[in-house]
């Protein structure tokens, strides 16, 4: 809320401690009116759009012939109560009702809470409340009501998730993200989450206030390893509050004083200490790309620049940035020109301190994406480059709804996602083929074998998914030219018709 200045801030802060005093009016100053009316107006335009995620993990789902999808991961469904609920023994009445999450009487084991981005009935929550979900259900306040949801798109490196909503009710308001989102250390701040409670569950959301107490945190778990895969919560992203930790719940909505959506509050525990703060992913430029690839229902592409770091250099200590020790060939970062010996000073002008910074601004630039690098040199020679950046692998699970369809069954990928340890080729990986696909005639025995590398298309240089895509569009025959081989790219070269 604009206009509360210091000098406003001492007399609400006096007020609320010293106000049940009788040489204090019992009458709130001005400014703790003006900040207690911005809080509710945040309050009364935000609450529509909190919803309370109920969780079941139970597979008693397939006794009942409504078992989640095996064929496609995240389509969990609804649930229908069998037609003969009614002559049902008691114990199984109950067993069924435990099953029903829009039952009333249902208060489910796992929940968390949930923000509505969309009308359309997009739901973002955190990756760890439906991790391992049978059934999921989304409940806003008993005015708009409830649906079932399946997972649209989720990402537990990012520890977030889209889902969406089966049956979205008619009188939905969601809260559109900013395009810009600027915080600080100190800001005041407004949590909304909705977490399930006995007989209250369609009460609306929880309301508390707080300040932002740090910044650059981080969950614990090692960090002494460079590990491009570790989730992002271990590259000190997390921001703290001072609010309870039994006022908050993962996938809660935390607000400036501006009604402005910027972080969601997670439950997972930050670096151990004495007392146990709350964290909050916060929506900033990096969150916000991964976000909006999961509001399209896709897989998050994390970017690959491709260079390696000795973080025992003790070189490192010696200016800003990172040093780099290495370039492998094909990589993006050789094509720009970068090489072993440079500094990595600025990422899209945000400052690198450390492999952590390197690794999360590359990360979360996301693959195909442009990222403009600041280097120097020892001698202090400065250039900026602009890299494009390829695609990062990593093992942490993923669920994406809106895939790439199959050309003539082949599902390709970036071949950065290959052991980099190894000469990095040109081309596109052939990820996988779908059975009793044309592909699978001609590729299965030879991928079972060696991985196997797309680098024509009909005669076209292929070096990223789009080419490949591009090359294909409406083409009833494909000539592929591919490499294959164990450890040496620069092996046999063939050409594959297809279909």
């Amino acid at each position: 809320m604009a206009g509360i200045d210091l000098k406003s801030l001492c007399i609400i802060g006096c007020w609320l401690v010293f106000g049940s005093n009788q040489n204090i009016s019992a009458q709130p100053p001005a400014p703790l009116q003006k900040l207690q009316q911005s809080v509710r107006q945040i309050v009364e335009k935000s609450q529509p759009a909190i919803a309370t995620v109920l969780v079941s993990r139970s597979k008693a789902y397939t006794r009942y012939d409504q078992g989640p999808s095996t064929a496609e991961p995240g389509k969990l469904g609804g649930f229908q109560l069998p037609a003969d609920f009614a002559t049902k023994l008691e114990i199984e009445k109950r067993s069924l009702i435990k099953l029903d999450l829009s039952h009333p009487l249902n208060i489910p084991e796992n929940y968390g809470g949930g923000i509505l981005l969309d009308d359309s009935g997009l739901v973002l929550t955190t990756y760890h409340v439906i991790e391992g979900a049978t059934r999921l259900y989304v409940q806003f306040s008993e005015t708009i009501g409830g649906s079932y949801a399946d997972i649209y798109a989720a990402d537990k490196r990012a520890d977030l998730a889209v889902l969406k909503l089966l049956h979205p009710p008619k009188n939905l308001q969601s809260i559109k993200l900013s395009s810009a989102t600027e915080f600080s250390k100190g800001d005041l701040i407004i949590s909304l989450c909705s977490p399930v409670r006995p007989n209250f569950r369609q009460l609306g959301p929880d309301v508390t206030w707080g300040i932002i107490s740090n910044l650059r945190k981080r969950t614990s778990g090692p960090v002494d390893e460079i590990k491009r895969n570790k989730p992002l919560a271990q590259y000190d992203t997390l921001i703290q509050t001072d609010f309870r930790t039994n006022t908050t719940c993962s996938g809660g909505a935390i607000f400036d004083l501006n009604g402005k959506l910027i972080a969601i509050s997670t439950a997972q525990p930050g670096e151990p200490v004495d007392f146990q703060p709350s964290y909050a992913i916060p929506l900033n430029r990096n969150t916000k790309r991964i976000v909006d690839v999961l509001l399209q229902g896709k897989e998050v592409e994390y970017g690959f620049l491709g260079v390696s770091i000795n973080v025992e250099d003790r070189r490192q200590q010696l200016r800003n940035g990172i040093l780099v020790s290495d370039c492998l060939p094909n990589t993006p970062a050789y094509r720009a020109g970068i090489r072993g010996g440079e500094w990595i000073t600025t990422i899209d002008r945000e400052p690198i301190r450390d492999h952590d910074d390197l690794f999360l601004n590359i990360g979360a630039a996301l693959a195909g994406n442009v990222v403009t690098i600041e280097t120097s040199t020892i001698r202090g020679t400065k250039r900026t480059v602009e890299v494009r950046l390829t695609k990062a692998g990593h093992r942490e699970p993923f669920i994406a709804q809106n895939r790439p369809h199959p050309v003539f069954g082949m599902l390709i990928d970036y071949a950065s996602i290959l052991n980099i340890n190894s000469n990095l080729p040109e081309g596109v990986v052939l990820k996988e083929v779908v059975p009793d696909s044309p592909a699978a005639k001609k590729f299965q025995g030879l991928m079972e074998q060696q991985q196997v590398v797309i680098i024509e298309v009909n005669g076209k240089s292929i070096k990223q998914p789009s080419d490949f895509y591009q090359a294909c569009r409406e083409q009833e025959k494909l000539e592929i030219t591919i490499i294959s081989a164990t450890n040496n790219w620069a092996a046999t070269r063939q050409t594959i018709s297809l279909p």
